[in-house]
C-alpha cells in the first residue's frame, strides 16, 4: 500500500471557491506525513523494491504548475528534505494564464456584475439567466456551474467557458498565476520530478475523439521535454478523469505511470500503473488532515451516502 498526496496551491492569498492551504497549515501537514509515512520520490512508483517498506510509503504530488509552488512551498519542502513532484499544464505554462478552473472562479470572484444572460439550450434554468443580489448568492452559483461544466464533453464545456468569458468582460485574468519555464527548470534542477497534466487541462474521458486524446497526452510530453531536458513519463490525468481510451493513448506514448483522483490508497497488487489514485489534501485542521490521510473521512462519506 502507498499514500499517494495531492495537493494544488499552497498561499496566504484567500479564495472563496478554492481556498489554498496556507503556508504554516502546509509545513503542519507535511511535518506529520513525515511522521507517519517513509516519504519516497515519484520515481518509487515504479520501484518495487521501494514499496516494499516496514512502514507506508508516501509520494508527494502538486498538479497545475502555480507559482506559490516555488514561493511557498517548496522552501517548506526543502526544510524536510521530502521529494517532491510537479505536474504541469503546458498550454497555459506557455501562454501565462492558468486553467479554465482557476479562471472561471477567478472571474466570478472579481467582477463587479451581478447578472448574465446566456445562450445554452443544455444548461439546466436555474443556470441560464442568474441574477445574484450578494457575493454569497454569486459564489453559490458558481460552485453549482463549476460541476455542471464537469460533467459536460470537453466541446460542449469550451463553448461556454468563451460564453463566460465573453460576459465577464469587465475583468481579465491575473497573468503572474503560473510559474515560467525558467522557473520549472529550476525546479527540476533542485530535484523536483517535473510531469504532465496535459496540454490544456481537459477532463479527459469528457475528451470525444482518441485523437485528440492522443495530442492532449503528446503535445504536453513533447513541449516538456524539450523545455526542461528530460525524459517526461507520468501523467497526471486532469480532475483523475480518465478511461481506457486514456490508458491506452499514454501507454502508447511511453507514459509509464498514470495518476487519477480517487480518495483512497495505491495498491500496486489491485491496481495498474495508470490507474494510481491520489488522496487529496486542503487547508483543513492537523486532525482532519490526519484523518483523511488514513481515509477515515472517505469511509464516513461511503457509508453516509449508503444511508441516504
Amino acid at each position: 500500500m502507498v499514500k499517494v498526496f495531492l495537493f494544488h496551491r499552497v498561499s496566504p492569498q484567500e479564495d472563496k471557491l478554492w481556498p489554498p492551504i496556507s503556508p504554516r497549515n502546509f509545513e503542519r501537514i507535511i511535518r506529520y506525513i513525515q511522521r507517519a509515512f517513509v516519504l519516497i520520490p515519484l520515481s518509487g512508483l515504479k520501484d518495487a523494491q521501494a514499496l516494499r517498506s516496514a512502514r507506508t510509503p508516501a509520494v508527494i504530488t502538486f498538479d497545475d504548475g502555480y507559482k506559490d509552488f516555488i514561493e511557498y512551498a517548496l522552501p517548506i519542502l526543502k526544510k524536510y528534505r521530502v521529494p517532491s513532484s510537479c505536474f504541469v499544464i503546458t498550454d497555459c505554462t506557455e501562454k501565462g494564464v492558468p486553467p479554465w478552473t482557476y479562471a472561471l472562479d477567478y472571474k466570478f470572484q472579481h467582477s463587479a456584475k451581478s447578472a448574465l444572460s446566456l445562450n445554452d439550450e443544455f444548461l439546466p434554468e436555474e443556470l441560464k439567466r442568474p441574477q445574484w443580489k450578494n457575493n454569497l448568492e454569486k459564489i453559490h452559483y458558481a460552485q453549482k456551474l463549476k460541476l455542471f461544466l464537469k460533467e459536460q464533453n470537453n466541446k460542449h464545456r469550451m463553448e461556454l467557458c468563451h460564453q463566460f468569458n465573453l460576459a465577464f468582460d469587465d475583468i481579465g485574468l491575473p497573468q503572474d498565476m503560473l510559474m515560467t519555464w525558467d522557473e520549472i527548470r529550476q525546479i527540476a534542477s533542485d530535484g523536483v520530478a517535473i510531469g504532465s497534466h496535459t496540454h490544456t487541462h481537459p477532463l479527459l474521458d469528457k475528451v470525444e475523439s482518441a485523437e485528440e486524446i492522443y495530442r492532449e497526452l503528446e503535445v504536453s510530453k513533447n513541449i516538456l521535454q524539450r523545455e526542461v531536458g528530460q525524459d517526461i513519463d507520468v501523467v497526471s490525468y486532469p480532475n483523475g478523469s480518465y478511461d481506457h481510451r486514456v490508458v491506452e493513448v499514454a501507454q502508447q506514448l511511453g507514459y509509464q505511470l498514470g495518476l487519477a483522483v480517487e480518495e483512497r490508497s495505491y495498491h500496486p497488487s489491485v491496481v495498474t500503473h495508470f490507474d494510481i489514485p491520489r488522496i487529496s489534501l486542503f487547508d483543513e485542521s492537523v486532525l482532519k488532515t490526519k484523518l483523511r490521510t488514513h481515509e477515515v473521512i472517505q469511509r464516513v462519506k461511503k457509508i453516509r451516502n449508503k444511508l441516504k
